[in-house]
């Protein structure tokens, strides 16, 4: 496949079964990316949408957002108290977020997900 080729939507996301194994995160945003770039598109245009599109509908905690420099979508958390070896409890439940640049400020959010969609459910 060359890079102006266009992807299927319906073979790209059959593709996805075994990454559930990995958590329901990944497919969940790979899902929502998908959905967002339409039924055909190519690399270029797929990567366009990933870094101008706030995805907020998936499990993780906060909206993800990519950039050109920063491919892990998720700039914000809340602290916690590891209470065991297998668990952990919220210090005040505050949530906060950053941006993707080096030293960007960090700010106290109520803007989380909304969750799965209900259309992936």
């Amino acid at each position: 496949m060359n890079e102006g080729d266009a992807f299927s939507l319906d073979v790209i996301i059959s593709g996805c079964n075994n990454l559930i194994q990995s958590g329901e995160e990944t497919p969940a945003k790979l899902a929502e990316a998908l959905k967002a770039a339409g039924k055909s598109f190519t690399r270029a245009s797929f990567l366009k949408t990933l870094t101008s599109t706030t995805l907020s509908q998936t499990p993780a905690l906060l909206p993800l957002r990519y950039t050109s420099n920063n491919h892990q979508g998720l700039n914000g958390g809340y602290l916690v108290s590891v209470t065991s070896a297998t668990s952990t409890a919220p210090l005040n439940g505050t949530v906060y977020e950053t941006d993707s640049t080096p030293n960007g400020p960090v700010h106290v959010t109520t803007k989380l997900s909304t969750g799965i969609p209900s259309w992936l459910k």
